[in-house]
């Protein structure tokens, strides 16, 4: 994780699973760490304030170290 602090703690690693494999999560995996981030941005999930803080921060990650996409 990003910083290791769970955005949706409700969230379970079954959910979790299946929103992975449904393509409605994707993982970003960089050399340094992952982050998960929501395929579709107009979820109501994708539109959680902390959700919003952690993406500018991947964002700003992205441009400067390797990454890839899991989907």
């Amino acid at each position: 994780m990003l910083d290791g602090i769970p955005i949706y703690p409700n969230i379970t690693q079954d959910m979790q699973a299946d929103l992975i494999e449904n393509g409605d999560l994707q993982i970003v995996n960089f050399k340094s760490c992952y982050a998960g981030i929501w395929a579709d941005e107009n979820r109501e999930e994708a539109k959680d304030p902390s959700y919003l803080t952690k993406l500018s921060k991947i964002k700003e990650l992205m441009k400067v170290e390797e990454y890839r996409i899991i989907v």
